[in-house]
């Protein structure tokens, strides 16, 4: 796997350019594995997972990257998930709930209801929401966060509670 600089990644969409950096880098020990498979298993008449996939790339070359970008999107935001999730339960002692509030991948949207819903209490979060919006990746997978008070907490869209401890990982 090649070593992405800033330099290669740089251009309009960083995302993109990285997505298309690695794709090309593990292209040619792809070409070389399935060579490999393809001069074994022709042999004897029969397919193997690589066979069929290469096949399936030849078919619809568009949904194979596709399929590859939305895992790599999957993966990209259940990292940020867990690193929001540890920032949450490094403040536990501040939080009465914490909630996931939508589905979606490449957006993240937390509702908090604070123990002393205070300024200061809400700078901590702030001063999160602005190192991370600092960070370019910000702009692919934007983060949100919205205080509600402890009276309204029932009518907060709860698609996940976030446990507030730190070795307990929280269910989907």
């Amino acid at each position: 796997m090649a070593i992405i600089t800033k330099e290669k990644a740089s251009g309009k969409d960083e995302f993109t350019e990285l997505f298309f950096s690695t794709m090309t880098t593990g292209l040619s020990d792809v070409l070389k594995t399935a060579k490999e498979s393809h001069n074994f298993y022709f042999n004897l008449g029969i397919e193997d997972e690589l066979a069929q996939a290469i096949g399936r790339f030849i078919e619809d070359p568009l949904s194979i990257i596709s399929e590859h970008h939305n895992r790599q999107i999957a993966i990209i935001s259940n990292l940020l998930e867990h690193g929001v999730e540890n920032f949450i339960n490094n403040h536990k002692d501040l939080i009465k709930g914490a909630y996931k509030t939508n589905e979606s991948e490449d957006e993240l949207y937390y509702s908090f209801v604070l123990k002393d819903d205070t300024l200061k209490t809400r700078k901590i979060f702030f001063d999160f929401l602005n190192e991370y919006d600092r960070k370019p990746i910000s702009k692919h997978f934007p983060l949100f966060f919205e205080f509600v008070p402890q009276k309204r907490e029932k009518y907060i869209r709860k698609f996940k509670l976030i446990h507030l401890n730190a070795h307990e990982k929280s269910p989907k």
